[in-house]
């Protein structure tokens, strides 16, 4: 079985989320994975596009994460 960049990607930021900070310009303006990371690691902010660190969802994600 094949395993897309995207589903490897998820699978580790939801183990860390401050993996973002490796994943492709693409993922890291991709609203699930940054999710996943955000709710990981609120600092997984930091590395999420431009356009996503300005998402309410994203946003409160990363402020109501343990991380």
């Amino acid at each position: 079985m094949m395993f897309s960049e995207k589903t490897m990607f998820l699978a580790a930021v939801n183990f860390s989320g401050l993996l973002l900070a490796y994943a492709s310009a693409t993922l890291q303006d991709d609203k699930e994975v940054v999710l996943a990371a955000c709710a990981a690691d609120g600092l997984a902010l930091e590395f999420a596009s431009s356009r996503l660190r300005r998402d309410r969802d994203v946003v409160l994600a990363a402020c109501q994460s343990d991380g």
